[in-house]
C-alpha cells in the first residue's frame, strides 16, 4: 500500500494521477446565477427569469451548456434571445428540444474569465407545469460547473392575473311576475400584481393584455348597455369597439352567449402600481322581461392555448387560458342564514346587517320562542321582509322588527338573499356590552365563565340544532374539572333555555364556582349560545365554544400593564392531560420572554394571565400571543388534546371577551364599527406568513357610502395595530357602518375592538369572511 502523505511512492502516482486528469487551465470553470419572477397561472406565454452563466477562471473550450425546465411547456421558442457581456462579442447557438422542456446552448473555445452569456425571453406555458416554482437544472460538456450552481431558480410562483372584487355585481333577476327581484351593480376588478398587464410593444413582438367580457344568459326582452372605455384611477385604460349608435357605449342584446374585449393601455405608474378598474352595466328592456337571470364573466383575454389549435387558434403574445370570474352558474345568489340566541336579561339587543355587495339584499327576518316556534300574537309581524340596500349596514331591534317584547323571542333569525352579507348581535347589560358574530352550531358545547365575585352569577342562552326532539346532557364543572352539578333537558329543534347559573341548575348561588364552565352534550342536536360574565358589573360575553384538537394558535392581539390585563381560558375537553406552552410576542414579531408553560388535567380549566406572566406592571405591553397543545405521547399518529378557549381583555370593570381563534383569511369584514369624539374602533392586523403583505382598509358608512380607503404594510410574523381614524383619514366622523380589510396574502389574522373613549365599555368585533 502506498501511503499519500510520505513515501517514495507518493509522488510518481500522484504525478500519475495528475497527468492523467484534464487541465484546469484548458477548460472555463462557469458560475450560474438568475432572477426570479412570478407567473399569471392562466398564461400560455409567460416569460420566466433570466440565466446568466459567467466565466470565474480558466479558459472556454468548445462544448454545451443545457438547461432542464421540466417541468415547463415552453413557447415562443424563436423569441429566445442570448445576449454576450463582459466584453465577450462571440456567439451562441441555442436551441430547444422537440419536448419543448430543455434548451441547449453551443459554446464556443476562448471564453476568459469575467465574460458571460445571458439566456433571456424564455417563455412557458403556465397552467402546463402542475408546480408553483421552477428551477433550472444546469449541466455542461467540455468545462466544468460548481455544484451549487446546478440549480437555480426562475419562477418564484404563480399568481393569479385578475382579480375581482368579491363585492362586485355581474347578475340581475326578474322574477316570474317580471318584477325586477335584483339589479345588476357595480363590478371591480384589478391586477393580479403590479405589471401583470401590459400593454402592445412593437419593438418587442408583444401584444397588449385584453379583458374579455362574456355576456352568458339575457332574460327575455332585457339588455346590458357597457361603457366603451373603463378608466383606472392610475390612467390606464381599457377600450373596446363602441355601439354605432353612441360612441361611449356597447350594447349587448339578442344572441348568448357573446363577448366584448377590451383592449388594456397601461399608465406611466402602472409598471408599479396595481392598475383597478370598475363599471356599472345599465340594464336595459325592450319588452315585457324575463323571467330569469342574466349575468356575465370576465378572463383575460386573448384566449388561446400553450401550442395553437383550430378551436383556439390564437399566437398572440401574451394568450391565456380561459379562466371565467367570478365562478358563478344559474344560482348567482346564494342565501346566507344567521341564528342569534336572544337572552332574555339584556337592557338592550340590537342585530345589525351588512350588505358588503352593491346589489339589493333584500331580507327575511324570522323570530323563534323558547319551544322553538314561530312567535305568534296580537300585533306580531312574523316574518319581517326588508330590502337593504347595495353597502348599508341595517340596525334591527327585535322590539321594532317584531313588534314584541324581547323577553318572548329566544332566537332570531335573518336571512339575506345574498350570501356576500355579514352580521353581528350586540347586547346591553349593567353598563357592560358585547357583540356576537354568527357561529356554526357546536357539540359538545363550552360556555366558560369567569365572575369577578360571588355576587356576580352567570347569565346563559342556549339555542339547538337538531331534526327532531332531542336529549341534552348539561353539567356544571369547576376549574379542577369536578362536575358541580348536572340536569337532562329535552329539546326540539331550535329550542332555547336560557337563565342564571344558579336556576338552570337548580343551585344555590353560593354553590356555584368562581370559575369554570358549562358543558352542553347531546347525541342528536348541535348548540349556539351565549354566556354573560358579571352581569351587575361591566358584563362581558363570549358565544358558545368548540374544542378543536389543534397543536397550535395565534391570536392576534393581547395587552397587559397600565390598567390593562389579558386572560386567556383553556378548557381541556380530553381525558388525557394537555400540556400548554404560551408564548407572547411584540408587534415586530420579537418574543417576549421565555414563555410559559403549564398543564391542565382531564376536563380542567386554566386562566393564561398575561400581566402576571410577563411581571407586567405600569408600562403597557402590547403584541399577538401562541398557544401550543400537546398530549403525553409525541407521535405524529397521536392528535393533540381537545381544548376550548377563550380570550378576555380587561381594564378596570370593563372587558371584551371573544373566542381564541387561529382564522387566516385574505378578507374579513367588521361590524358596526364607529369612530366619533366619543367612541373609536381599534384594528390589529396580523400577518403570520414568510412574506410582507399588503392590506386595503376600506370604510363604508351605514348608509352605504363608500367613505375612505387606506393601505397597510405588514412585515413578515408582525402585526399592525392602529385606530381606525388613522386607517382611514378622511372618513370623518361616522357610526354604525363596516370597515372591509383586503389583503395580498391569505395568512392574514385580524381583529378589531370597538370601545367608548371613556372606557365607559369595551366590545370585541369578530373578523367575518363572505364568499
Amino acid at each position: 500500500m502506498i501511503d499519500w502523505r510520505r513515501g517514495r511512492g507518493a509522488v510518481p502516482v500522484l504525478a500519475a494521477v495528475l497527468a492523467c486528469a484534464p487541465r484546469a487551465d484548458a477548460q472555463a470553470a462557469f458560475s450560474v446565477s438568475s432572477s426570479t419572477t412570478r407567473l399569471i397561472r392562466t398564461g400560455h406565454t409567460e416569460k420566466i427569469g433570466a440565466v446568466t452563466f459567467t466565466v470565474d477562471s480558466g479558459a472556454s473550450v468548445e462544448g454545451t451548456i443545457e438547461i432542464d425546465l421540466s417541468p415547463a411547456v415552453l413557447t415562443g421558442g424563436d423569441r429566445l434571445r442570448v445576449t454576450p457581456g463582459g466584453g465577450f462579442t462571440g456567439g451562441f447557438g441555442a436551441t430547444i428540444d422537440a419536448e419543448g422542456r430543455r434548451i441547449t446552448l453551443s459554446v464556443p473555445a476562448g471564453m476568459t474569465a469575467g465574460q458571460s452569456v445571458t439566456l433571456d425571453e424564455v417563455r412557458m406555458s403556465a397552467p402546463a407545469t402542475g408546480v408553483e416554482t421552477i428551477d433550472a437544472a444546469v449541466s455542461v460538456t467540455g468545462n466544468r460547473i460548481g455544484a451549487r450552481d446546478r440549480a437555480v431558480r426562475v419562477v418564484s410562483g404563480l399568481v393569479d392575473g385578475l382579480r375581482v372584487d368579491p363585492a362586485s355585481d355581474a347578475a340581475y333577476t326578474y322574477t316570474s311576475g317580471r318584477a325586477l327581484a335584483d339589479n345588476v351593480g357595480n363590478f371591480i376588478f384589478s391586477e393580479g400584481f403590479a405589471s401583470a398587464w401590459t400593454g402592445a410593444d412593437e419593438a418587442a413582438g408583444t401584444g397588449a393584455t385584453h379583458i374579455v367580457v362574456r355576456v352568458s344568459a339575457l332574460p327575455r326582452n332585457t339588455q346590458l348597455r357597457f361603457p366603451a372605455t373603463i378608466l383606472s384611477a392610475t390612467g390606464a385604460t381599457l377600450t373596446t369597439e363602441p355601439d354605432p349608435e353612441d360612441e361611449m357605449t356597447v350594447r349587448v342584446a339578442g344572441q348568448v352567449p357573446t363577448e366584448l374585449d377590451y383592449t388594456f393601455t397601461p399608465a406611466e405608474s402602472s409598471p408599479t402600481r396595481i392598475d383597478t378598474f370598475s363599471f356599472s352595466p345599465v340594464l336595459e328592456v325592450t319588452g315585457a322581461p324575463g323571467p330569469g337571470t342574466g349575468f356575465f364573466q370576465v378572463t383575460l383575454g386573448p384566449v388561446g392555448a400553450a401550442e395553437p389549435t383550430p378551436s383556439l387558434p390564437s399566437t398572440a403574445v401574451p394568450r391565456y387560458a380561459e379562466h371565467l370570474l367570478p365562478a358563478i352558474g344559474p344560482e348567482l345568489s346564494p342565501r346566507r342564514t344567521f341564528l342569534f340566541p336572544v337572552d332574555a336579561a339584556a337592557d338592550d339587543r340590537v342585530f345589525t346587517v351588512s350588505n358588503t355587495t352593491p346589489a339589493t339584499a333584500p331580507l327575511t327576518i324570522r323570530a323563534y320562542d323558547a319551544e322553538g316556534r314561530p312567535v305568534a300574537g296580537d300585533g306580531v309581524v312574523n316574518p319581517v321582509t326588508r330590502v337593504l340596500p347595495g353597502n348599508r349596514t341595517a340596525a334591527i331591534r327585535v322590539e321594532d322588527a317584531i313588534g314584541v317584547g324581547a323577553g318572548a323571542v329566544a332566537s332570531i333569525e335573518i336571512e339575506s338573499r345574498h350570501d356576500r352579507t355579514v352580521a353581528a348581535a350586540l347586547g346591553t347589560m349593567a353598563g357592560g356590552r358585547w357583540a356576537l358574530a354568527p357561529t356554526e352550531a357546536v357539540e359538545p358545547a363550552f360556555f366558560p365563565f369567569d365572575r369577578s365575585g360571588p355576587g356576580q352569577t352567570p347569565v346563559l342562552t342556549v339555542v339547538a340544532e337538531s331534526a327532531g326532539d332531542f336529549s341534552a346532557e348539561w353539567t356544571l364543572v369547576d376549574a379542577d374539572g369536578a362536575a358541580v352539578a348536572a340536569v337532562t333537558r329535552e329539546g326540539a329543534p331550535r329550542s332555547a333555555v336560557r337563565g342564571t347559573l344558579d336556576a338552570l341548575f337548580d343551585i344555590d348561588p353560593g354553590q356555584a364556582p368562581l370559575e369554570g364552565y358549562v358543558r352542553v352534550e347531546s347525541d342528536a342536536a348541535r348548540f349556539r349560545g351565549l354566556v354573560v360574565d358579571n352581569p351587575d358589573r361591566g358584563a362581558q360575553g363570549v358565544g358558545a365554544l368548540s374544542a378543536p384538537g389543534r397543536s397550535s394558535v395565534t391570536h392576534p392581539y393581547f395587552a397587559a400593564g397600565a390598567g390593562f390585563n389579558t386572560r386567556v381560558t383553556l378548557v381541556n375537553a380530553s381525558a388525557e392531560t394537555a400540556f400548554i406552552r404560551a408564548r407572547a410576542y411584540d408587534v415586530d414579531g420579537t418574543e417576549h420572554g421565555s414563555g410559559f408553560a403549564t398543564s391542565i388535567p382531564p376536563r380542567a380549566m386554566e386562566t393564561l394571565d398575561w400581566s402576571a406572566i410577563l411581571g407586567a406592571g405600569a408600562d403597557l405591553v402590547w403584541g399577538y400571543f401562541t398557544v401550543e397543545v400537546r398530549g403525553a405521547v409525541a407521535s405524529p399518529f397521536h392528535s393533540a388534546p381537545r381544548v376550548a378557549g377563550a380570550v378576555r381583555i380587561v381594564t378596570g370593570d370593563i372587558g371584551a371577551a371573544a373566542a381564541l381563534s387561529g382564522r387566516r383569511a385574505d378578507q374579513y369584514f367588521f361590524a358596526p364599527v364607529a369612530s366619533t369624539e366619543e367612541e373609536a374602533t381599534g384594528v390589529v392586523i396580523l400577518n403570520r406568513g414568510a412574506d410582507a403583505m399588503t392590506v386595503s382598509v376600506e370604510a363604508y358608512a351605514a348608509g352605504g357610502r363608500r367613505l375612505d380607503a387606506g393601505t397597510v404594510e405588514v412585515a413578515p410574523r408582525a402585526a399592525h395595530i392602529g385606530l381606525l381614524r388613522d386607517l382611514t383619514p378622511e372618513a370623518g366622523a361616522h357610526s354604525g357602518g363596516y370597515v372591509r380589510l383586503l389583503s395580498t396574502s391569505t395568512r392574514m389574522q385580524a381583529v378589531a375592538y370597538r370601545m367608548r373613549v371613556d372606557r365607559g365599555w369595551i366590545v370585541h368585533l369578530e373578523a367575518q369572511t363572505a364568499p
